[in-house]
């Protein structure tokens, strides 16, 4: 998945003479240095005695005929001799036992933390500056910006960069020594360089990231403190301003003096990194003044002409005119082949695996001649006869393995979480990834990957309803990233998907990170704009969000996150008021649901479970039946039905009803609870489930013990213990469930009860020999324990588990070698971080 670094350099037309515009008086003179300052954080050294120390201003309130200094406070100072340049800073801080000091080693995510940037324009080409950032543990980033900051290098490192810090109690400070060499600058450039320095702090109670600027907007702006992240200091104006007008003019830098071999480096880098590339060189997109966004509202009638959107015949026309504008910028969406049965697709099953409470098998079918699509299908186990279940297409983001990652990511897992739920899912692989790694898109007869892919995923939909366990009126969409973005695409085209969710999957095309026509207009998006529309979006056929006209009035679940680096949010912003009037324009307000919090390019766990729970509503289908449906639908209106249902002659309606009422504190189903549990295990208490009266009623005396944990009850410790090695299978997962909630229970409770459910989990890791049992163990483990510490130790067992070595993801490592690091690397993470 390509990662996109979260600040957002969007700069349009610049001038040199606005470039370069600079005050009379330079803002500040650059201190030489008698002797280089040992690079050790704690600035003791004479240069920085005699230097200018100046502030930083709080970008939120300041203007540059206003400034307000930043609290907390912090000041820097530059100096410099003919080899290297010293920067120095001082970041008050009265909280630095908070401090983020996750990131330790080079070009890690620092600017997710605490930190302090400098940003230097040293070249006078008037396109390019290069950026070097510091976190509290000394580690350093730096990357290279071109094409007016449109165009990032984060792989260019500073040779001889080095930096550190040191941390006391108040304060924090630092010390940066930048190689002129190393920049790779032309040898004999002299004058003034311009400089801005910026910091992020959140280590300060109720604000979050505070941001702070040596260089400040001429006019006070509005901020967004949701999207207010580290070093997103242009995105949270929601607006395109130049990072070059944050610059300061510099004074004083010497003219540095090179070696043979480090001008012998600098020529090879400038080179390598297109340095002394003209500005008329790079391929730029034109990009209107103004989004289009008020033409939601509108379709255009025979004559061409404007037309608001008054009934649903006008939406209609509105459809059909989005969907055609599409496939000028996509391509042509051919049909597809009449499909009458399964034997049409001429499936090939290559393999077939039973997990948890779902058959996974490993198919390949037929879309049209000599076109395959490999895809992952998942279906419910012990289905009555004749039952169909809703059905859901599961669309991946962009990752090497396709289909194949969601098993090696836990975080990210909506798939197998959604069969779980009892959902039939398929999951194709995307063309050009995965399995179809191998597919290209400029000798196939689609003019785009974005339109090839609606055509197999819509063929994909084909199959679902040719499936006999899927009811063909009720199909979903899911998807992150790319497959967001694909959820979008595939909605618009094919109204049987009747619900889709998003998880950072759109934005608006000006609000995108690669606006540089490799990215933007390669066959794997949308050649068309280059080939076509000359890389003008003002003449592009469509916008993302018209791609909304053609989704209402279905519901849609809208996952954008402010800090999203891939799409950003503030696209998604700017849009949601259009699309939200649109959905109301044809009566059905509610059914766009939008959701912005802080966060970057990920599908965290709760918003996971928000999404579920409205594509459970819209499909009319929940796992544990009507009650729990009811449940979720009405919240604390339910309370009365769930006490009622405490009575029910059906056991799984007791335990739902209290599992329920549990999740609002109330603990009223308890005692009805326990003597269930009592009355299910009289005499099986030692049983394993080897025979199917024993079994069925050791699943119904687990799914009661998991409630009762729940409700922090220990009555089932003994049961599932007992099951967690010697159960039959299906019957040890569902233990582990039962052992992982105990596990989150007072510990001095458990140890007086000589109770330890950690330690049976540690044997169930090193013991267990069935391979989907174990897997569907680990993710247990994984979603329930709240414990970081035993969770890590456990999967440390897990992954030297002798007999699970061949259980492996497609990178090589072991199932449970990648829970061990992914809990590992969430150590100090919240719970709901999984």
């Amino acid at each position: 998945m390509r990662v996109w670094f979260k600040f957002i350099l969007i700069v349009l037309m610049l001038t040199q003479s606005l470039i370069f515009a600079a005050d009379d008086k330079p803002a500040y003179t650059v201190l030489h240095a008698d002797a280089a300052p040992v690079i050790d954080g704690k600035l003791n050294d004479k240069v920085w005695k005699k230097a200018r120390f100046t502030s930083l201003f709080d970008i939120t309130t300041s203007t540059k005929a206003k400034k307000i200094k930043a609290t907390p406070g912090t000041e820097f100072a530059v100096s410099a001799d003919a080899k290297h340049i010293y920067l120095a800073f001082r970041c008050q801080d009265d909280n630095t036992a908070k401090l983020n000091k996750k990131y330790t080693t080079h070009d890690s995510k620092i600017w997710n933390g605490d930190n302090v940037e400098f940003f230097l324009n040293y070249d006078r080409g008037g396109h390019s500056f290069i950026r070097i950032m510091i976190g509290p543990t000394g580690a350093l980033f730096d990357a290279a910006y071109f094409q007016h900051g449109l165009k990032e290098h984060r792989w260019f490192n500073i040779k001889g960069l080095s930096g550190a810090t040191h941390i006391e109690a108040d304060i924090w400070t630092g010390e940066i020594a930048i190689p002129f060499a190393g920049l790779a600058m032309k040898p004999g450039v002299k004058g003034n360089w311009q400089m801005n320095v910026c910091r992020s702090s959140n280590t300060k109670k109720k604000i979050g990231s505070h941001l702070s600027s040596w260089g400040v907007f001429t006019k006070k702006e509005t901020l967004d403190k949701r999207n207010f992240f580290p070093v997103n200091l242009i995105r949270s104006t929601w607006d395109e301003k130049s990072v070059y007008s944050l610059f300061q003019d510099v004074a004083g830098f010497p003219v540095p003096t090179f070696t043979p071999e480090e001008l012998k480096h600098i020529t090879k880098i400038r080179r390598k990194q297109g340095f002394d590339k003209k500005l008329a060189d790079f391929q730029m997109i034109v990009i209107p003044p103004k989004l289009p966004l008020e033409s939601l509202l509108f379709y255009k009638d025979k004559n061409g002409k404007k037309q608001p959107l008054k009934t649903d015949a006008h939406r209609k026309i509105k459809r059909d005119q989005v969907l055609q504008n599409m496939q000028k910028a996509m391509g042509v969406l051919h049909e597809r082949p009449k499909r009458n049965s399964l034997k049409d697709f001429n499936i090939r099953i290559t393999s077939t695996i039973q997990r948890g409470t779902y058959t996974r098998k490993h198919i390949h079918f037929d879309v049209a001649k000599n076109e395959l699509v490999h895809a992952h299908l998942y279906e419910p186990l012990n289905l009555k006869a004749g039952e169909k279940r809703p059905a859901i297409i599961a669309l991946h983001p962009t990752a090497k393995h396709g289909k194949l990652t969601f098993e090696g990511w836990p975080n990210y897992n909506y798939v197998t979480e959604l069969a779980m739920q009892g959902f039939v899912v398929i999951v194709p692989d995307y063309p050009t990834i995965g399995e179809a790694k191998d597919y290209d898109l400029k000798t196939d007869r689609y003019d785009s990957g974005p339109i090839k892919g609606v055509y197999n995923h819509m063929s994909s939909i084909d199959l679902l309803q040719q499936l006999p366990t899927v009811d063909p009126e009720r199909i979903g969409a899911i998807g992150h990233s790319l497959g967001g973005r694909n959820t979008l695409y595939l909605m618009a085209f094919d109204e049987r998907v009747k619900v889709g969710s998003s998880s950072c999957g759109w934005t608006t095309f000006r609000a995108t990170t690669i606006f540089h026509e490799r990215l933007l207009a390669s066959d794997y998006f949308m050649p068309f704009l280059k080939t076509k529309y000359n890389l003008d979006l003002s003449k592009f056929p469509f916008e993302y969000t018209d791609a909304f006209a053609a989704i209402a009035p279905r519901v849609f679940f809208s996952y954008s996150p402010a800090g999203d680096g891939v799409h950003p949010g503030w696209g998604p912003k700017q849009a949601a008021p259009v699309i939200r009037d649109f959905y109301e324009a044809v009566g059905a307000k509610d059914s766009f649901i939008f959701k912005q919090p802080q966060g970057g390019h990920s599908f965290p766990w709760d918003w996971r479970q928000a999404s579920y729970k409205v594509l459970r509503d819209k499909l009319n289908f929940h796992h544990l039946g009507d009650l729990a449906l009811l449940a979720e639908r009405k919240g604390k209106d339910a309370v009365p039905a769930l006490k009622k249902a405490l009575q029910s002659r059906l056991q799984k309606d007791r335990w739902v009803a209290a599992h329920y009422l549990g999740l609002q504190g109330d603990k009223s189903g308890l005692e009805r609870l326990k003597k269930d549990f009592a009355t299910l295990t009289a005499g099986y208490i030692e049983q394993t489930g080897k025979d199917a009266k024993s079994y069925d009623l050791l699943l119904m005396a687990l799914n009661v013990s998991k409630v009762l944990a729940e409700l922090g009850d220990y009555s089932g410790y003994s049961l599932a213990s007992n099951l967690a090695t010697k159960g039959a299978d299906g019957l040890r997962w569902r233990a582990t469930e039962v052992l992982a909630y105990l596990s989150n229970l007072d510990a001095a409770l458990l140890k007086n009860e000589k109770m330890d459910p950690v330690g049976v989990l540690k044997t169930m890791a090193a013991v267990e020999q069935n391979s989907n049992e174990f897997f569907v163990y680990l993710d247990r483990v994984h979603k329930i324990m709240r414990s970081r510490v035993d969770m890590i130790a456990i999967f440390k067992i897990a992954k030297d588990n002798k007999f699970q070595s061949t259980l492996t993801v497609p990178w090589g490592e072991t199932v449970a070698g990648v829970y061990w690091i992914v809990a590992s690397r969430d150590k100090n993470r919240p719970y709901n971080w999984k």
